[in-house]
């Protein structure tokens, strides 16, 4: 994902200590994903340490998270139902 930096968590831990990495990241907040907000607070550090692509998930939640505002933003006004009509045509 172009745009975006990609940043080693576990070379940060290793370099500024985990007690300041996760000091640090519970700082983090994301309002549009509490799930992504509560992974950067609460496991990341421990994903970090045991090898996992950290970084990885966190690019394929913003992916989702500018994929499902793309769909809010073009999303068209839902059409008038049946009945929805038949109520028009009677108040009128």
């Amino acid at each position: 994902m172009q745009g975006y930096p990609q940043i080693n968590l576990k070379d940060l831990i290793e370099t500024l200590g985990r007690k300041q990495i996760e000091e640090r990241l519970k700082l983090f907040s994301c309002p549009l994903n509490a799930d992504a907000e509560d992974f950067i607070q609460n496991k990341a550090v421990n994903f970090a340490l045991q090898d996992l692509a950290v970084y990885q998930n966190i690019k394929n939640k913003m992916a989702d998270l500018k994929s499902r505002a793309a769909r809010r933003k073009n999303a068209l006004p839902s059409a008038k139902t049946a009945d929805d009509t038949k109520f028009e045509n009677q108040s009128s």
